[in-house]
Protein backbone atom coordinates (compact mmCIF):
# COMPACT_ATOMS: atom_id res chain seq x y z
CA UNK A 1 0.00 0.00 0.00
CA UNK A 2 1.25 3.50 -1.34
CA UNK A 3 1.32 5.63 2.00
CA UNK A 4 2.09 9.29 0.88
CA UNK A 5 2.40 12.51 3.04
CA UNK A 6 0.42 15.84 2.85
CA UNK A 7 3.26 17.84 1.45
CA UNK A 8 3.72 14.64 -1.27
CA UNK A 9 0.27 15.18 -2.63
CA UNK A 10 0.55 18.29 -2.68
CA UNK A 11 3.58 18.27 -4.96
CA UNK A 12 1.12 16.93 -7.62
CA UNK A 13 0.60 20.80 -8.25
CA UNK A 14 3.82 22.03 -8.31
CA UNK A 15 2.04 23.34 -11.47
CA UNK A 16 0.06 26.14 -9.54
CA UNK A 17 0.42 28.63 -7.07
CA UNK A 18 1.69 27.15 -4.15
CA UNK A 19 -1.41 28.92 -1.63
CA UNK A 20 -3.97 27.69 -4.19
CA UNK A 21 -2.90 23.95 -3.58
CA UNK A 22 -4.76 22.46 -0.74
CA UNK A 23 -7.79 24.33 -2.19
CA UNK A 24 -7.09 21.65 -5.32
CA UNK A 25 -6.06 18.74 -3.67
CA UNK A 26 -9.57 19.04 -1.16
CA UNK A 27 -11.32 19.64 -4.90
CA UNK A 28 -9.91 16.54 -6.35
CA UNK A 29 -10.55 13.90 -3.33
CA UNK A 30 -14.32 14.93 -2.53
CA UNK A 31 -16.84 12.47 -3.49
CA UNK A 32 -18.87 14.68 -5.09
CA UNK A 33 -16.99 15.68 -7.96
CA UNK A 34 -14.65 12.83 -8.38
CA UNK A 35 -18.21 11.46 -9.14
CA UNK A 36 -19.41 13.80 -11.64
CA UNK A 37 -16.51 14.75 -13.27
CA UNK A 38 -14.60 12.20 -15.60
CA UNK A 39 -10.57 12.31 -15.38
CA UNK A 40 -10.08 14.91 -18.28
CA UNK A 41 -13.20 16.97 -16.83
CA UNK A 42 -11.32 16.65 -13.74
CA UNK A 43 -7.97 18.12 -15.15
CA UNK A 44 -9.86 21.11 -16.61
CA UNK A 45 -12.05 21.80 -13.47
CA UNK A 46 -8.58 21.85 -11.35
CA UNK A 47 -7.07 24.19 -14.08
CA UNK A 48 -10.40 26.57 -13.68
CA UNK A 49 -10.19 26.12 -9.98
CA UNK A 50 -6.17 27.10 -9.75
CA UNK A 51 -7.28 30.78 -11.38
CA UNK A 52 -9.82 31.57 -8.75
CA UNK A 53 -8.48 34.72 -6.39
CA UNK A 54 -8.37 33.08 -2.30
CA UNK A 55 -9.17 37.04 -0.93
CA UNK A 56 -12.09 36.86 -3.09
CA UNK A 57 -13.19 34.10 -4.90
CA UNK A 58 -16.41 36.06 -6.35
CA UNK A 59 -14.11 37.43 -8.53
CA UNK A 60 -14.93 36.30 -12.67
CA UNK A 61 -12.38 34.11 -14.07
CA UNK A 62 -11.19 34.77 -17.79
CA UNK A 63 -11.15 31.23 -19.88
CA UNK A 64 -9.63 30.56 -23.08
CA UNK A 65 -10.81 26.86 -24.13
CA UNK A 66 -8.20 26.97 -26.79
CA UNK A 67 -5.26 27.93 -24.41
CA UNK A 68 -6.38 26.01 -21.94
CA UNK A 69 -6.57 22.75 -23.80
CA UNK A 70 -3.28 23.73 -25.11
CA UNK A 71 -1.94 23.69 -21.88
CA UNK A 72 -3.56 20.65 -20.34
CA UNK A 73 -2.93 18.40 -23.69
CA UNK A 74 -6.63 17.66 -24.46
CA UNK A 75 -9.08 19.20 -27.18
CA UNK A 76 -11.06 22.38 -26.88
CA UNK A 77 -14.22 20.42 -27.32
CA UNK A 78 -13.31 18.84 -23.84
CA UNK A 79 -12.83 21.73 -21.93
CA UNK A 80 -15.86 23.31 -23.19
CA UNK A 81 -17.91 20.25 -22.13
CA UNK A 82 -16.43 20.40 -19.07
CA UNK A 83 -17.34 24.20 -18.84
CA UNK A 84 -20.85 22.96 -19.20
CA UNK A 85 -20.67 20.40 -17.02
CA UNK A 86 -19.78 22.16 -14.30
CA UNK A 87 -22.37 25.18 -15.23
CA UNK A 88 -25.39 22.66 -15.42
CA UNK A 89 -24.20 21.73 -12.26
CA UNK A 90 -24.33 25.05 -10.80
CA UNK A 91 -20.61 25.17 -9.73
CA UNK A 92 -19.68 28.49 -12.23
CA UNK A 93 -21.95 30.65 -14.37
CA UNK A 94 -21.27 33.01 -16.76
CA UNK A 95 -20.42 36.42 -15.80
CA UNK A 96 -22.92 38.90 -16.95
CA UNK A 97 -21.05 42.08 -17.97
CA UNK A 98 -18.62 40.11 -20.31
CA UNK A 99 -20.41 38.77 -23.75
CA UNK A 100 -16.97 37.08 -24.58
CA UNK A 101 -15.07 39.47 -26.70
CA UNK A 102 -11.87 40.76 -26.09
CA UNK A 103 -11.09 44.43 -26.88
CA UNK A 104 -10.53 43.86 -30.85
CA UNK A 105 -14.13 42.36 -31.31
CA UNK A 106 -13.27 38.67 -31.36
CA UNK A 107 -14.70 35.99 -29.45
CA UNK A 108 -11.79 34.68 -27.33
CA UNK A 109 -13.11 32.94 -24.03
CA UNK A 110 -15.42 33.52 -20.89
CA UNK A 111 -15.74 35.21 -17.86
CA UNK A 112 -17.32 32.36 -14.67
CA UNK A 113 -17.52 33.34 -11.46
CA UNK A 114 -17.08 30.09 -8.82
CA UNK A 115 -20.71 29.17 -7.05
CA UNK A 116 -21.01 29.52 -3.59
CA UNK A 117 -22.31 25.92 -3.40
CA UNK A 118 -19.03 24.98 -5.10
CA UNK A 119 -16.66 27.14 -2.38
CA UNK A 120 -18.07 25.93 -0.02
CA UNK A 121 -16.84 21.80 -1.45
CA UNK A 122 -13.67 23.56 -1.75
CA UNK A 123 -13.37 25.28 1.79
CA UNK A 124 -12.85 28.88 -0.58
CA UNK A 125 -14.24 32.15 1.40
CA UNK A 126 -17.93 32.58 1.03
CA UNK A 127 -19.07 35.80 2.55
CA UNK A 128 -16.26 38.25 0.66
CA UNK A 129 -16.56 41.49 0.35
CA UNK A 130 -16.49 42.63 -3.43
CA UNK A 131 -12.55 43.93 -4.33
CA UNK A 132 -11.65 45.84 -7.15
CA UNK A 133 -9.73 44.07 -10.38
CA UNK A 134 -6.47 44.05 -9.72
CA UNK A 135 -4.87 46.58 -11.99
CA UNK A 136 -1.00 47.61 -12.88
CA UNK A 137 1.91 45.35 -13.95
CA UNK A 138 1.53 43.52 -10.85
CA UNK A 139 -1.96 42.42 -11.88
CA UNK A 140 -2.17 38.49 -13.86
CA UNK A 141 -2.54 38.81 -17.75
CA UNK A 142 -5.31 35.98 -18.05
CA UNK A 143 -8.07 37.73 -15.96
CA UNK A 144 -7.96 36.18 -12.16
CA UNK A 145 -5.37 34.12 -12.05
CA UNK A 146 -3.20 35.71 -9.40
CA UNK A 147 -4.58 33.45 -6.25
CA UNK A 148 -3.01 35.20 -3.16
CA UNK A 149 -2.67 33.78 0.54
CA UNK A 150 -4.53 35.78 3.15
CA UNK A 151 -3.42 35.16 6.35
CA UNK A 152 -4.59 37.38 8.96
CA UNK A 153 -1.52 36.66 11.48
CA UNK A 154 0.72 38.11 8.61
CA UNK A 155 0.50 41.44 6.92
CA UNK A 156 2.32 41.25 3.73
CA UNK A 157 4.63 44.24 3.02
CA UNK A 158 4.14 46.51 0.15
CA UNK A 159 7.05 47.77 -1.50
CA UNK A 160 7.58 51.96 -1.16
CA UNK A 161 5.68 51.90 2.22
CA UNK A 162 6.19 54.73 4.09
CA UNK A 163 6.31 53.39 7.46
CA UNK A 164 8.77 54.73 9.80
CA UNK A 165 10.73 52.14 12.37
CA UNK A 166 12.28 53.61 15.43
CA UNK A 167 15.91 52.40 16.11
CA UNK A 168 17.53 52.04 19.33
CA UNK A 169 18.77 55.93 19.04
CA UNK A 170 15.66 57.33 19.43
CA UNK A 171 15.61 58.31 14.99
CA UNK A 172 13.23 57.15 12.63
CA UNK A 173 14.07 55.52 9.77
CA UNK A 174 12.33 55.23 6.88
CA UNK A 175 11.70 51.31 5.74
CA UNK A 176 11.54 52.37 1.74
CA UNK A 177 14.49 55.37 2.23
CA UNK A 178 16.77 53.33 0.04
CA UNK A 179 15.68 50.68 -2.25
CA UNK A 180 19.04 50.07 -3.54
CA UNK A 181 20.67 48.88 -0.23
CA UNK A 182 17.08 47.70 1.51
CA UNK A 183 18.46 49.36 4.70
CA UNK A 184 17.92 52.70 6.04
CA UNK A 185 20.97 54.75 6.42
CA UNK A 186 20.60 57.88 9.05
CA UNK A 187 22.37 61.00 8.28
CA UNK A 188 23.95 63.21 10.87
CA UNK A 189 22.55 66.95 10.75
CA UNK A 190 25.91 68.19 9.31
CA UNK A 191 26.09 65.62 6.10
CA UNK A 192 22.38 66.67 5.49
CA UNK A 193 23.32 70.45 5.60
CA UNK A 194 26.14 69.70 3.18
CA UNK A 195 24.05 67.58 0.97
CA UNK A 196 21.29 70.70 0.97
CA UNK A 197 23.82 73.02 0.16
CA UNK A 198 25.25 71.05 -2.40
CA UNK A 199 22.15 70.62 -3.89
CA UNK A 200 21.33 74.02 -4.09
CA UNK A 201 24.42 75.42 -5.84
CA UNK A 202 22.68 73.57 -8.96
CA UNK A 203 21.17 76.65 -11.08
CA UNK A 204 17.12 76.02 -10.86
CA UNK A 205 15.08 77.59 -13.79
CA UNK A 206 11.73 78.21 -12.14
CA UNK A 207 8.61 76.55 -14.14
CA UNK A 208 6.94 79.45 -15.67
CA UNK A 209 5.00 76.74 -18.00
CA UNK A 210 5.05 73.32 -16.38
CA UNK A 211 3.91 71.93 -19.48
CA UNK A 212 6.84 73.28 -21.49
CA UNK A 213 9.21 71.62 -19.22
CA UNK A 214 10.56 68.62 -17.06
CA UNK A 215 12.35 68.29 -14.23
CA UNK A 216 15.93 66.93 -14.93
CA UNK A 217 18.63 66.20 -12.63
CA UNK A 218 20.08 69.29 -12.85
CA UNK A 219 17.47 71.45 -13.13
CA UNK A 220 14.15 72.63 -15.37
CA UNK A 221 14.50 71.69 -19.46
CA UNK A 222 12.50 72.56 -21.82
CA UNK A 223 10.82 70.53 -24.43
CA UNK A 224 11.57 70.41 -28.07
CA UNK A 225 7.99 71.10 -29.75
CA UNK A 226 9.18 69.89 -32.98
CA UNK A 227 8.48 66.09 -32.57
CA UNK A 228 5.26 67.06 -31.12
CA UNK A 229 2.55 65.27 -33.10
CA UNK A 230 -0.18 67.75 -34.50
CA UNK A 231 -3.16 65.38 -33.78
CA UNK A 232 -6.03 66.88 -31.56
CA UNK A 233 -4.88 64.20 -29.00
CA UNK A 234 -2.17 66.51 -27.71
CA UNK A 235 -4.26 69.52 -28.03
CA UNK A 236 -6.10 71.36 -25.45
CA UNK A 237 -10.05 70.03 -26.38
CA UNK A 238 -8.79 66.38 -26.76
CA UNK A 239 -10.78 64.12 -25.18
CA UNK A 240 -9.36 62.07 -22.05
CA UNK A 241 -10.09 58.47 -21.24
CA UNK A 242 -9.37 57.88 -17.44
CA UNK A 243 -8.69 54.25 -17.13
CA UNK A 244 -7.89 52.23 -13.05
CA UNK A 245 -4.65 51.23 -12.91
CA UNK A 246 -2.99 52.51 -16.55
CA UNK A 247 -1.90 55.30 -18.29
CA UNK A 248 -4.48 58.21 -19.27
CA UNK A 249 -5.16 57.85 -23.10
CA UNK A 250 -5.60 60.98 -24.58
CA UNK A 251 -7.96 60.81 -28.08
CA UNK A 252 -9.22 63.18 -30.82
CA UNK A 253 -12.12 65.26 -29.41
CA UNK A 254 -14.03 64.46 -32.69
CA UNK A 255 -13.77 60.63 -32.07
CA UNK A 256 -15.34 61.24 -28.20
CA UNK A 257 -18.36 59.68 -29.42
CA UNK A 258 -16.72 56.00 -29.78
CA UNK A 259 -16.38 55.73 -26.65
CA UNK A 260 -18.95 57.62 -24.84
CA UNK A 261 -22.01 56.87 -26.69
CA UNK A 262 -20.31 53.23 -28.91
CA UNK A 263 -18.59 52.45 -25.47
CA UNK A 264 -15.68 51.21 -27.25
CA UNK A 265 -12.42 51.07 -24.98
CA UNK A 266 -9.62 53.79 -25.10
CA UNK A 267 -7.13 51.04 -26.07
CA UNK A 268 -9.69 50.09 -28.93
CA UNK A 269 -9.60 53.24 -30.18
CA UNK A 270 -5.76 53.81 -30.54
CA UNK A 271 -5.81 50.05 -31.96
CA UNK A 272 -7.89 51.41 -34.58
CA UNK A 273 -5.99 54.33 -34.99
CA UNK A 274 -3.09 52.31 -35.70
CA UNK A 275 -4.57 50.59 -37.94
CA UNK A 276 -6.00 53.39 -40.19
CA UNK A 277 -2.28 54.93 -40.17
CA UNK A 278 -1.11 51.30 -41.59
CA UNK A 279 -3.92 51.43 -44.36
CA UNK A 280 -3.17 55.59 -45.02
CA UNK A 281 -6.67 56.48 -43.71
CA UNK A 282 -7.97 58.63 -40.94
CA UNK A 283 -9.70 57.15 -38.18
CA UNK A 284 -12.01 60.19 -38.41
CA UNK A 285 -12.75 59.91 -42.01
CA UNK A 286 -14.25 55.93 -41.16
CA UNK A 287 -16.04 57.13 -38.51
CA UNK A 288 -17.71 59.92 -40.41
CA UNK A 289 -18.63 57.61 -43.54
CA UNK A 290 -19.98 54.50 -41.23
CA UNK A 291 -20.91 55.89 -37.94
CA UNK A 292 -24.72 55.75 -38.67
CA UNK A 293 -24.22 52.57 -39.93
CA UNK A 294 -23.03 50.91 -36.52
CA UNK A 295 -25.80 52.90 -34.56
CA UNK A 296 -28.55 51.26 -36.90
CA UNK A 297 -26.67 47.97 -36.49
CA UNK A 298 -26.81 48.61 -32.84
CA UNK A 299 -23.42 47.40 -32.54
CA UNK A 300 -20.88 48.39 -29.71
CA UNK A 301 -17.79 47.73 -27.85
CA UNK A 302 -16.19 44.95 -29.24
CA UNK A 303 -18.66 44.16 -32.19
CA UNK A 304 -17.98 47.87 -33.23
CA UNK A 305 -14.52 47.62 -33.36
CA UNK A 306 -14.48 44.15 -35.28
CA UNK A 307 -16.83 46.02 -37.82
CA UNK A 308 -14.34 49.01 -38.76
CA UNK A 309 -11.19 46.63 -38.46
CA UNK A 310 -12.97 44.89 -41.05
CA UNK A 311 -14.23 47.78 -43.44
CA UNK A 312 -10.40 49.29 -43.11
CA UNK A 313 -9.25 46.28 -44.50
CA UNK A 314 -11.49 46.37 -47.82
CA UNK A 315 -9.95 49.02 -49.33
CA UNK A 316 -12.41 51.97 -49.75
CA UNK A 317 -11.51 55.43 -50.39
CA UNK A 318 -13.16 56.90 -46.70
CA UNK A 319 -11.63 60.25 -47.42
CA UNK A 320 -13.55 60.69 -50.09
CA UNK A 321 -16.52 59.79 -49.20
CA UNK A 322 -15.80 61.47 -46.33
CA UNK A 323 -15.13 64.46 -48.38
CA UNK A 324 -18.22 64.26 -50.25
CA UNK A 325 -20.42 64.12 -47.11
CA UNK A 326 -19.41 67.86 -46.33
CA UNK A 327 -22.06 70.45 -47.07
CA UNK A 328 -21.43 72.85 -49.62
CA UNK A 329 -21.38 76.34 -48.55
CA UNK A 330 -24.24 78.54 -48.40
CA UNK A 331 -25.43 79.62 -52.01
CA UNK A 332 -27.75 82.79 -53.13
CA UNK A 333 -28.62 82.69 -56.61
CA UNK A 334 -29.04 86.02 -58.55
CA UNK A 335 -32.77 87.39 -59.13
CA UNK A 336 -33.76 86.81 -63.27
CA UNK A 337 -36.95 88.12 -64.58
CA UNK A 338 -39.54 86.45 -64.01
CA UNK A 339 -40.27 84.96 -67.98
CA UNK A 340 -37.15 83.14 -67.87
CA UNK A 341 -37.12 81.67 -64.36
CA UNK A 342 -40.20 81.63 -62.11
CA UNK A 343 -39.10 80.57 -59.26
CA UNK A 344 -36.05 82.05 -57.33
CA UNK A 345 -34.05 79.74 -55.01
CA UNK A 346 -31.80 80.21 -51.89
CA UNK A 347 -29.86 77.60 -50.66
CA UNK A 348 -29.19 78.83 -47.71
CA UNK A 349 -29.30 75.40 -45.92
CA UNK A 350 -26.26 74.65 -47.25
CA UNK A 351 -27.82 71.98 -49.68
CA UNK A 352 -25.98 71.24 -52.80
CA UNK A 353 -28.29 72.68 -55.74
CA UNK A 354 -30.36 69.69 -57.84
CA UNK A 355 -28.64 69.28 -61.12
CA UNK A 356 -32.08 67.41 -62.69
CA UNK A 357 -33.88 71.20 -61.62
CA UNK A 358 -32.56 73.68 -63.84
CA UNK A 359 -33.03 77.07 -61.83
CA UNK A 360 -32.83 79.65 -64.88
CA UNK A 361 -33.81 80.00 -68.57
CA UNK A 362 -30.25 79.37 -69.59
CA UNK A 363 -29.58 76.47 -67.31
CA UNK A 364 -32.94 74.71 -68.88
CA UNK A 365 -31.46 74.88 -72.47
CA UNK A 366 -28.18 74.11 -71.62
CA UNK A 367 -29.54 71.28 -69.66
CA UNK A 368 -31.54 70.34 -72.86
CA UNK A 369 -28.14 70.74 -74.67
CA UNK A 370 -26.42 68.16 -72.71
CA UNK A 371 -29.33 65.88 -72.27
CA UNK A 372 -29.09 65.41 -76.28
CA UNK A 373 -25.56 65.34 -76.18
CA UNK A 374 -25.51 62.80 -73.80
CA UNK A 375 -27.16 59.75 -76.29
CA UNK A 376 -23.80 59.90 -77.65
CA UNK A 377 -21.89 58.37 -74.76
CA UNK A 378 -24.46 55.55 -74.49
CA UNK A 379 -22.22 52.46 -73.94
CA UNK A 380 -19.42 53.99 -74.23
CA UNK A 381 -16.35 53.76 -71.16
CA UNK A 382 -14.67 57.27 -70.08
CA UNK A 383 -12.14 58.19 -67.62
CA UNK A 384 -11.33 60.98 -65.57
CA UNK A 385 -7.96 62.45 -66.34
CA UNK A 386 -6.78 62.87 -62.68
CA UNK A 387 -8.95 61.40 -59.85
CA UNK A 388 -8.90 57.89 -61.48
CA UNK A 389 -12.97 58.08 -61.88
CA UNK A 390 -14.43 55.18 -64.59
CA UNK A 391 -17.88 56.05 -66.08
CA UNK A 392 -19.57 53.80 -68.56
CA UNK A 393 -22.56 55.11 -69.78
CA UNK A 394 -25.94 53.16 -70.90
CA UNK A 395 -28.93 54.04 -72.09
CA UNK A 396 -30.22 56.22 -69.87
CA UNK A 397 -28.33 55.07 -66.91
CA UNK A 398 -24.65 54.92 -65.36
CA UNK A 399 -21.58 53.21 -63.58
CA UNK A 400 -19.33 55.51 -62.04
CA UNK A 401 -16.78 53.92 -59.79
CA UNK A 402 -13.68 55.12 -58.34
CA UNK A 403 -11.53 52.67 -56.26
CA UNK A 404 -13.93 50.43 -54.46
CA UNK A 405 -16.60 52.49 -54.32
CA UNK A 406 -19.43 51.97 -56.73
CA UNK A 407 -22.73 54.21 -57.39
CA UNK A 408 -25.11 54.02 -60.16
CA UNK A 409 -26.34 57.44 -62.09
CA UNK A 410 -30.00 57.77 -63.37
CA UNK A 411 -32.01 60.76 -65.17
CA UNK A 412 -31.05 64.13 -64.56
CA UNK A 413 -28.05 62.95 -62.44
CA UNK A 414 -26.13 62.19 -65.57
CA UNK A 415 -26.18 65.71 -66.40
CA UNK A 416 -22.62 66.53 -64.67
CA UNK A 417 -21.40 63.75 -66.32
CA UNK A 418 -21.83 64.93 -69.74
CA UNK A 419 -20.82 67.94 -68.85
CA UNK A 420 -17.65 66.56 -67.99
CA UNK A 421 -17.47 64.64 -71.26
CA UNK A 422 -18.42 67.72 -72.80
CA UNK A 423 -15.74 69.97 -71.55
CA UNK A 424 -12.76 67.11 -71.59
CA UNK A 425 -12.57 66.06 -68.09
CA UNK A 426 -13.36 62.71 -69.13
CA UNK A 427 -11.54 60.83 -71.74
CA UNK A 428 -13.27 57.97 -73.73
CA UNK A 429 -11.20 54.22 -73.15
CA UNK A 430 -11.13 52.21 -76.05
CA UNK A 431 -11.50 49.01 -75.03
Amino acid sequence: MLNLTYNEMLSAYDDYPAPIRPYLLRAETHPLLREKLTKSFMRAFIDLLSRANIANPARPIWVRMDTTARRLGISAKTVSRAIALMTENAWLRPSEHHDGRNWQGKYAGREFILSAELRKIVGLPIDVAPLPPPSGPEAATDGSMGATCTNPAVEPSRPGSSAQVESSDGVEKSEGAEEGSGTAVDKSPSERTEMSDGLASFPQKPAENPGEQTKMSDGYIGVNNVFLKKEASLKSEAFIIETQGEKTIRIPADLAEMHTVFGISGKGICGLMRLAKEKCQRLQDVWKAKKDQLAKAGATGGRAVLYLRRLMSCGEDFAYIARNMIPSPPVTTEPVPASDAPVQRSHASGERPDARKPSSGSDLIDHLNLLEFGKTCAFRKFRHVSNGMTVRFYDGSADVSRGSTYEVYAGGMLVGLYRGVYRGNLVEVKE
